[in-house]
């Protein structure tokens, strides 16, 4: 009788730690929502995105003066995301009864994303003194975004967002347009 006593209260003092230990953690994550939650700003967003680009480029980086000594140079290769579009925000629209005039601000490039699973380096010079290389591969992602910015400059990317911007905002008002003719145009 004494073990079945001595096992049932083991049983209950086990199931009080876990139940105890069970609320302890509910209140820990509900205290860390309430952190993130305190960390977090909501900001609007008038961007519309209405054309991508997806760039692979290299890049050379140099640091260091004395070759052999601490000279390095090397290559990365990278993988972006171009992003271009308009400001929806400084969009100017006239109503007529025969049109409806929607005047576009200019095309711009909103975001440049490199993906830090596509950088790869291909370390190209031989030297007796190695940094830790952290300022360099900065200094090249730098490099990597102004030339992935100047690349899609180059390659028509905003024209093409131009005319895909008047596609969507034509496509967006037909339907509230009562028969009104929708004119688009860019500053």
């Amino acid at each position: 009788m004494k073990k079945i006593t001595a096992f049932i209260i083991a049983l209950l003092i086990l199931a009080a730690v876990a139940f105890g230990a069970y609320y302890y953690m509910q209140y820990r994550a509900r205290q860390a929502v309430t952190a993130d939650t305190l960390m977090t700003r909501l900001e609007d967003a008038s961007e519309c995105t209405t054309q991508k680009m997806i760039y692979n480029g290299v890049i050379e980086s140099e640091s260091g003066s004395v070759p052999f000594i601490n000279k390095q140079t090397f290559l990365m290769t990278y993988k972006a995301v171009v992003r271009a579009g308009f400001d929806v925000s400084k969009t100017k629209i006239d109503l007529t009864d025969d049109a409806i005039n929607v005047t576009l601000p200019a095309m711009e490039i909103q975001e440049v994303t490199i993906d830090p699973d596509e950088i790869r380096t291909y370390n190209t010079s031989l030297t007796l003194i190695k940094p830790d290389g952290k300022e360099e591969l900065r200094q090249a992602l730098v490099r990597a975004e102004e030339d992935a910015r100047s690349k899609a400059a180059e390659s028509g990317l905003l024209e093409a967002a131009g005319e895909n911007a008047e596609a969507v905002v034509k496509g967006l008002l037909s339907d509230s347009a009562g028969g009104r003719e929708i004119i688009v145009e860019h500053r």
